[in-house]
């Protein structure tokens, strides 16, 4: 599987594709990670599912195939990722753990966000994964699908 860093190396997941905010000599952690295929469908859609880390992103890319799901890499909501998603996304569905520093993220993420239609996906464990991992792919499938109607999407 190849994928696409939004931001600089310093560690490798996968293959990957650049695309910088800063130029390449800066030196930070990546700040989004998905596939091409991710961000085309967010620059065409508007709609972005932002998970917390890599794992709960593709177990929910597994279930949501045809949907722009990216993972922060960042610790935090900084401002790269907000300039990202203002730019690029009208409506976001925040996939992170359901742990005190998840929930702490979307309240940070949803104050800096405002002026976007936000929505908490809930999980019955503390992260995707873990529900993938437990439940499997249809179980998790059904439980996005019934918070995330597939007209939000067009």
């Amino acid at each position: 599987m190849s994928g696409q860093f939004l931001g600089v190396q310093t560690r490798q997941i996968e293959e990957k594709a650049y695309r910088w905010f800063q130029g390449p000599d800066t030196h930070h952690l990546p700040i989004l990670y998905g596939t091409p295929e991710d961000f085309e469908i967010l620059y065409r859609t508007k709609k972005l599912v932002l998970a917390e880390g890599p794992f709960d992103r593709k177990a929910v890319k597994l279930a949501l195939p045809d949907h722009a799901v990216l993972a922060r890499l960042s610790k935090g909501v900084g401002k790269q990722i907000i300039h990202f998603i203002r730019r690029y996304a009208d409506h976001i569905w925040l996939a992170f753990d359901m742990d005190e520093p998840g929930r702490q993220a979307i309240k940070e993420t949803k104050e800096k966000l405002a002026d976007r239609t936000i929505t908490e996906l809930e999980f019955p464990r503390k992260d995707p994964s873990k529900v993938f991992e437990d439940k499997g792919l249809p179980f998790l499938r059904n439980l996005l699908q019934k918070q995330i109607a597939r007209s939000d999407f067009g």
